[in-house]
């Protein structure tokens, strides 16, 4: 039953692993569209008492929607949708003085909390509080959201008043990702929300046990830091720290209370709220001398597979798409099984959890690569993700959540739909942009190599990269010789 458990990014994806099970996919997204809030707050999970229902949906429901409306849409059902997307968008988008730009409410609001920019849990990770990272993941979704939202509107003949706003936040966000290029480094950078800078890991203290310390450590620009503490469990209620600094000339003391850190099973992390010119005292309270307390600059220049994901947008700056692909998809990430979460050079060893091959994160990179017509790496792609797919199924039987990208075993929960493969992307790599009851749209021709037959109810369709050719229960062949788009209508 839906209530059990789905979230809209594993709603997306049943889409494209069942693209034709769209009541199915409508009647959950109903559900959804049904808890929405008068501000337009949708939870992020049906489950009321699930910890995701707190926070607001993953921008992913525009998305939604559009495909829905593809299949069996009307133009009231696209009217009663938008009536709803929009003032979900503008609960995503609103400004107010504590909030500079769209960022995610908690890690675990993203759903990708292994990255390490997020990580509170292991020790490799950096865990900087999510309301101060600017992340060209979150707004390359939400421009997306918008897009989608204004296709709705054009196809259906919608009058919103709402246009003027939806344009100017998709032109906005697409700034904010352009104005985030690494020149050097070739990729769309995480940024501090307020600064919009990258700064990296810089020590400004590292200590055991409670102490003052008087300091003159000058920042090259303005930099909040990240505080790390490893104590026994019973001690952390009485771990204080306080930082005193300068800020535009301005002295400040900001105090970190326990209160103000996310603790694991012996480790707690804290975000300063306040940026800093220079940090000229620290005093540590409340904690015994053989605890560990680090504290440094929050490091902004991790790199993970979430970065690339301005791929998903038309308007990104195609010179910048085809150096992310050739410096970093294709020669970083890429490995025998998919694509990891973080780069093969940047993993201490290549069997920690930062190695799994995500299928929905990695579907999302290649309807990207496929809109921009990078064929070739959206095909090595999907048949690295097959691979592993074949190989766990020759084994185990059985589909899992995570791949690993050297080896390809599996890991997570098993038979869940994270772990099939996206029958929708293996359709669009064959040249069928559509496939319904009713017709098939046409869109190109196969990107692989060899034929490929395709038998549903009695019909059978050839796909190869001349063209494609339809043969109909009673024998009749159409044949396909150009790469133009195309509607075939199926015979009943």
């Amino acid at each position: 039953h839906p209530i059990e458990g789905v979230k809209t990014i594993q709603l997306w994806y049943f889409m494209q692993v069942l693209p034709k099970e769209m009541h199915f996919i409508q009647t959950v997204f109903d559900e959804y569209l049904d808890r929405q809030r008068s501000d337009g707050f949708i939870p992020n999970h049906l489950n009321p008492s699930n910890f995701l229902a707190r926070s607001h949906a993953f921008p992913i429901v525009a998305n939604i929607a559009t495909k829905i409306l593809d299949v069996q849409g009307s133009s009231d059902q696209a009217k009663f949708y938008l009536e709803r997307i929009i003032p979900y968008l503008q609960y995503w988008l609103k400004i107010s003085p504590e909030r500079s730009g769209p960022h995610w409410e908690t890690a675990l609001q993203s759903l990708y909390e292994d990255f390490p920019i997020h990580n509170l849990w292991d020790k490799d990770g950096y865990g900087i509080n999510a309301r101060w990272i600017e992340s060209p993941f979150l707004n390359s979704l939400l421009a997306l959201e918008c897009e989608k939202c204004l296709q709705i509107a054009d196809r259906f003949e919608i009058n919103i008043s709402e246009r003027p706003w939806l344009e100017d936040q998709k032109k906005n966000l697409l700034k904010n990702i352009e104005d985030s290029w690494n020149i050097k480094q070739k990729y769309y950078a995480y940024r501090d929300i307020q600064t919009k800078k990258t700064p990296g890991k810089i020590l400004i203290l590292k200590s055991n046990g409670a102490g003052n310390y008087q300091l003159d450590k000058q920042l090259r620009y303005p930099q909040r830091l990240n505080i790390r503490v490893v104590t026994e469990p019973d001690l952390s209620r009485k771990v204080t720290i306080e930082i005193r600094g300068v800020h535009k000339n301005d002295e400040f003391l900001e105090t970190i209370s326990p209160r103000n850190f996310t603790w694991g099973t012996t480790t707690g992390i804290s975000t300063t709220n306040n940026i800093f010119d220079n940090i000229t005292a620290i005093n540590i309270l409340g904690i015994p001398k053989e605890s560990l307390v680090e504290i440094t600059t929050s490091p902004f220049s991790t790199v993970d597979l979430s970065m690339f994901m301005p791929i998903i947008n038309r308007g990104i700056n195609q010179k910048r798409l085809e150096q992310m692909i050739n410096r970093w998809l294709e020669r970083e990430f890429l490995d025998e099984f998919g694509l990891p979460l973080v780069p093969k050079k940047y993993q201490g060893h290549r069997k920690s959890h930062l190695n799994w091959v995500d299928f929905p994160l990695n579907t999302l990179l290649l309807e990207g690569l496929i809109d921009h017509q990078q064929f070739d790496l959206a095909k090595n792609i999907f048949s690295h993700l097959m691979k592993a797919v074949i190989k766990n199924l020759r084994s185990s039987k059985n589909f899992f959540k995570l791949y690993d990208a050297n080896s390809g075993t599996c890991s997570g929960e098993y038979n869940i739909i994270n772990g099939m493969i996206p029958l929708r992307v293996f359709l669009r790599l064959l040249g069928i942009h559509q496939w319904t009851d009713g017709e098939i749209e046409f869109m190109g021709s196969s990107v692989f190599k060899n034929e490929i037959r395709i038998f549903y109810r009695g019909l059978s369709i050839i796909c190869s990269q001349k063209g494609h050719i339809i043969i109909t229960s009673t024998g009749n062949k159409i044949e396909l010789k150009t790469r133009n788009y195309q509607k075939i209508k199926i015979p009943s």
